[in-house]
C-alpha cells in the first residue's frame, strides 16, 4: 500500500484533506477587484451629469444665476452657489468617500434631485406635449432618485460589515 502524503495523513486522523476543497480560478480578489470596478464605474455614471452641470456652471456663473432666476428662486446667486457645492461635493462624496461620508453625499444628491425635479419638471401642471416631456423627465429623474438611494444602502452595508469583521 503506498504511503500517504502527509495531507493525507492528517485527513485520515479527521483534519480535512487538502484535495476536499474545490479550486478557484481567479480567487476572491478577481471577483473584488471587478466588483469594486463596476460599483465605480456604475456611481460614476450616476454622478456625471451633476459632476458636469456644477463646473459648467461655476464656468459660467451668469448663466448659472439665470437659470436660478428663471425658476423664481430669489436670490438667484445664492441657490446658484448653493447647487454648485452640492453638485460638486455631493458627486465627490459618492465616487470617493466611503461609509456615512459616501451616503451623505448620496443623500445630498437624491434631495437635491427631488427638489429640483419638482421645481422643474412639473407635468401636473402641463398638457400636450409638455407634459409628455415633463413627466418623461420627472420619471428619469425619479429613477436617479432611486440610483442615490441604492448608493446609499450599499455604503451601510458595507460600513456594517467592516463594524462586524473582527
Amino acid at each position: 500500500m503506498p504511503r500517504a502524503c502527509v495531507r493525507h495523513a492528517a485527513a485520515e486522523r479527521g483534519a480535512r484533506c487538502h484535495q476536499a476543497r474545490p479550486r478557484r480560478r481567479g480567487g476572491a480578489r478577481g471577483r473584488t477587484l471587478v466588483r469594486s470596478t463596476l460599483d465605480f464605474l456604475a456611481r460614476v455614471g450616476l454622478c456625471l451629469a451633476y459632476a458636469y452641470s456644477g463646473v459648467s456652471k461655476l464656468v459660467d456663473f451668469s448663466g448659472a444665476t439665470a437659470e436660478q432666476a428663471h425658476f423664481g428662486l430669489q436670490p438667484p446667486a445664492l441657490f446658484a452657489i448653493a447647487t454648485i457645492a452640492v453638485q460638486l461635493a455631493g458627486s465627490a462624496l459618492v465616487l470617493f468617500a466611503s461609509g456615512r461620508w459616501r451616503i451623505a453625499g448620496a443623500a445630498a444628491l437624491a434631495g437635491f434631485t427631488a427638489a429640483a425635479t419638482l421645481i422643474g419638471h412639473p407635468f401636473w401642471r402641463e398638457s400636450g406635449m409638455d407634459r409628455f416631456r415633463d413627466l418623461n423627465s420627472f420619471l428619469e429623474h425619479a429613477g436617479l432618485i432611486g440610483g442615490f438611494v441604492l448608493v446609499a444602502l450599499g455604503a451601510t452595508a458595507r460600513s456594517a460589515a467592516a463594524r462586524a469583521r473582527p
